[in-house]
């Protein structure tokens, strides 16, 4: 076998004799590799990491600025991206300061990007616009002889979409033991058209007089494989067989129900043009799809 330093380049220490091995692509070396080869080596292994300097902000319909997470920076590696656990509170974003996030229920995010060091190749402004389908759905379920129910056993009731005639969700309505003798009035949620993401429910008590008691707010995200949810009502049946002449005129529940179904991302645009800035600009707009039965 032959002695494989004769395909290495070393470097001859004349004074102590002692060779030096070269950077040549061996996995250790003691001579600084030159900035041509670290370029090489970051081409091999997908890219460098490059600092980019970013600011984002929400938009209201005037252009100013709603929230802003001030410029920062952070080193991109290529294939890998980088975000937050949180930038705006829920609450404000669609109740407490709804109109200046959500004006005409449509979201503008930007996004202004640039580089740390080095030139920019082009000056870019695009523009993403996202569409979010949401059908919405408003229901009134009258439940017989409610005296009558029956502990374990299920009574359902069928959403369908009226823009397409299926089914979108089932809902089942029994009752099991409490505390005491308490019987306790649960809804069991089964998805049946999968494409769903996210659903969002207000559930309402209607008494005699029309009028509605608000007694459940709640939104699932229906991303598990059993693609079911299940909760308790606000009320017991000893509750409100208490108080049946005020809420059960003939024996009959009456329950208002205000739903959302979104099964995503709807439809989506780019569109990019030169500009003196580089802007990224994001436009979420919620397509809405109003329609009530009774």
């Amino acid at each position: 076998m032959k002695d494989c330093s004769e395909f290495r380049l070393f470097v001859l220490d004349r004074r102590s004799n002692l060779h030096f091995l070269l950077d040549s692509g061996a996995d250790v070396s003691i001579i600084p590799a030159t900035s041509q080869n670290k370029k090489k080596t970051c081409g091999q292994q997908g890219g460098c990491p490059s600092v980019i300097n970013y600011e984002l902000a929400f938009i209201a319909d005037d252009s100013s600025v709603s929230e802003i997470w001030h410029a920062n920076k952070w080193n991109f590696s290529k294939s890998y991206g980088h975000g937050f656990p949180g930038f705006a509170k829920r609450e404000e974003v669609f109740v407490m300061k709804r109109l200046a996030f959500l004006p005409q229920d449509t979201m503008t995010a930007r996004c202004r990007i640039w580089k740390s060091t080095g030139e920019m190749a082009e000056d870019v402004h695009c523009i993403v616009r996202t569409r979010i389908g949401v059908e919405k759905r408003s229901i009134l379920w009258n439940v017989g002889n409610f005296s009558t129910l029956e502990s374990g056993k299920k009574y359902t009731y069928k959403i369908k979409s009226l823009a397409h005639d299926k089914q979108l969700m089932s809902v089942n309505i029994s009752l099991t033991e409490g505390l005491g003798s308490e019987e306790i009035i649960c809804f069991e949620l089964n998805l049946q058209d999968q494409a769903i993401k996210l659903s969002t429910l207000q559930l309402s008590l209607v008494d005699i007089s029309g009028s509605r008691i608000e007694c459940n707010t709640d939104e699932f995200w229906l991303n598990d494989p059993s693609k079911s949810k299940e909760f308790k009502f606000f009320f017991t049946k000893n509750k409100l067989m208490a108080m049946k002449n005020l809420y059960l005129h003939d024996d009959i529940l009456s329950l208002h129900w205000e739903w959302a179904f979104s099964k995503g991302e709807y439809q989506k645009k780019l569109r990019t043009s030169n500009m003196q800035v580089a802007v990224l600009k994001i436009n979420f707009l919620i397509l809405k799809t109003q329609i009530t039965t009774s």
